[in-house]
This record gives structure tokens, sequence and C-alpha cells, in this order.
């Protein structure tokens, strides 16, 4: 259950504690437009997030790392850290098409229903559903301040996971920057025995 809140908490998707240079920049071997810009994936890029509690203390550092990219199919590596010991490791695969970014695997193996992290098309209310999640794209054109820095031309994805999707059990906001990808992730959970109920997730570096 600890392994699947925290994969939520990243969508999707963001470290030994050592910076990247921002000005390197990402690259992406897909299409830099549409979805494909809210998502960049080629071999190398990188992202590196702090997540913290309610009260503003560090939980974790997690460093995504694109492995390998095959047609419209990235696989990301994770690898969380604390105190810069490394507490758990694991890989996700996505598909980039331009319907919809979509996680297709868990450490390889396939998942027999793929999440979109983002549907087409890229407008407020656009709106998809899981057994138990509602998921929806809250705004565009958003700003967005991170411990990066301030973020425009960003979109939000609201994700609600319910117990048939009429009782909440927590609420996610997802931050997604054209030409960086997920910048900010927000979770607030209604379940009294999920502490600390809020945490969010900044990135902190990026680049290659």
């Amino acid at each position: 259950m600890l392994l699947f809140r925290r994969i939520a908490i990243i969508v999707a998707l963001f470290a030994t504690g050592a910076c990247l240079d921002p000005s390197s920049g990402l690259r992406s071997d897909l299409p830099p437009d549409g979805i494909a810009a809210y998502f960049p994936v080629s071999v190398g890029n990188r992202w590196v997030y702090s997540t913290a509690d309610g009260e503003g203390q560090q939980t974790f550092i997690d460093t995504i790392t694109v492995t390998t990219v095959e047609g419209s199919i990235a696989t990301l590596e994770h690898r969380e850290h604390f105190s810069n010991q490394e507490i758990r490791g694991y890989t996700l695969t996505y598909r980039v098409a331009e319907d919809g970014i979509t996680r297709v695997a868990l450490n390889g193996v396939v998942s027999d229903t793929g999440l979109h992290l983002i549907r087409a098309p890229i407008s407020a209310g656009t709106e998809w559903r899981t057994r138990l999640q509602i998921l929806r794209i809250a705004t565009v054109d958003t700003t967005v301040n991170t411990m990066t820095g301030i973020f425009t031309d960003v979109i939000v994805v609201q994700t609600q996971t319910c117990m048939g999707c009429t009782v909440p059990g927590s609420i996610w906001r997802s931050y997604y920057a054209k030409g960086i990808g997920l910048v900010k992730h927000e979770r607030y959970s209604y379940d009294a025995l999920d502490y600390p109920p809020f945490r969010t997730q900044s990135l902190i570096s990026y680049g290659r």
C-alpha cells in the first residue's frame, strides 16, 4: 500500500542530493508539441523532486531518469532516497500518444488497464475515469511556483480517488509544465489513518 501511494504521488510520475544544471535542458524523442510537450522523454532526461509533509518536513528525495525510449514507449527509473540512503527503487513504463500519456507497466509487469496521466484534448474540463478514480484537466495556462522557480504554461490534472466514486478517498493535483513535465504534485487524504493528510512534491532540479 505504501508503494502504491508513493507511486501515485509521483504520477507520475520527481538523487543523491546533487543538483542538475537546468541550463542543460531536456530533450524529447517524440514530437515536442501536443501532449508529448508536457511529458518530454529522451534517454538521459532526469528530474529530481523533494517530497514534504504538511508541516514542510522533507520525507524523501525522488530521482526519475528516462532509461529507454522505443517508439512511443518510454521507461522511467525511480530512485527514492532519505538522508542520502536509497530506500526504494522501481521502474514505470509509459505510452506517449496523441490521445494521452498512459502508464502501461510497473517493474516490467504490464497493467491490465492502463492509467492515463493526461488525456486529450488539452483543455479545462476534459475528464476520464478508472474504476476507483475520476480525473480531469482542472486548468490550463496556469502559473505555479516550485522549489526550482516559477513555471508558466502549466496544466493541472486533478485526480479524485473514491470508493465507488461516491465517497472521496484523496485528491491529487499534478502540475505539468510545457517542455519540462511534472513540476509539482499535491495530495490531500480524507483517510483518518493516512498521516500526514497533506503532502506536496516539488521539482528541485531537471536536465540531462
